[in-house]
């Protein structure tokens, strides 16, 4: 049974134990995919793990049996893009600094918890690392990917084979 048919089944049911083991089963397998997103926006690890939350809460608060949700990791990603957009938004329009300014904020190095969520990106190009993001986290398909950069679908094929061999062999699954 998919995520969203238990957790409707739950919902209708009333049973507020199995609600609420079903939304722990979703906050779990998606909390990593998430920040993962938020991360892409450059934003620090305090206002991912803030987004993120805000997401969750959000999500559970406005479930309802009429609005039926067919792809809840789809709709959690761009509930998430949003939210991160907005904040930058919000964020910019707060900060207006000069030049100067800018140029003196030191640069944020990630911790061991965020390198986690993107430390497979070592030693991949910037494209290998959108193949993999589109196609593994997002689940847009490799022909969709090549219409989308105006490439063949071999040449998107091949970058993927490529991109993946790099991971597995950072990851130490390549000896």
């Amino acid at each position: 049974m998919s995520l969203e048919s238990r957790l409707y089944n739950a919902l209708q049911s009333g049973d507020q134990i199995k609600i609420e083991s079903t939304f722990e089963i979703i906050y779990i397998q998606y909390f990593n995919l998430l920040s993962y997103v938020c991360f892409q926006y450059g934003l620090d690890e305090e206002d991912v793990k803030d987004l993120v939350q805000e997401t969750f809460v959000d999500f559970f608060n406005h479930l309802n049996l009429n609005d039926r949700i067919k792809n809840f990791k789809y709709y959690l990603i761009e509930m998430v893009k949003n939210k991160s957009r907005n904040f930058l938004n919000k964020k910019k329009r707060l900060l207006l600094l000069s030049d100067e300014e800018i140029g003196s904020i030191p640069d944020i190095h990630p911790t061991n918890q965020s390198l986690e969520l993107y430390g497979w990106q070592k030693g991949l190009e910037t494209d290998e690392i959108e193949i993999i993001t589109k196609h593994i986290l997002l689940e847009i398909t490799l022909t969709s990917i090549a219409k989308e950069e105006n490439v063949s679908k071999n040449t998107i094929k091949s970058r993927y084979r490529r991109a993946l061999a790099k991971v597995k062999k950072y990851l130490g699954g390549d000896k």
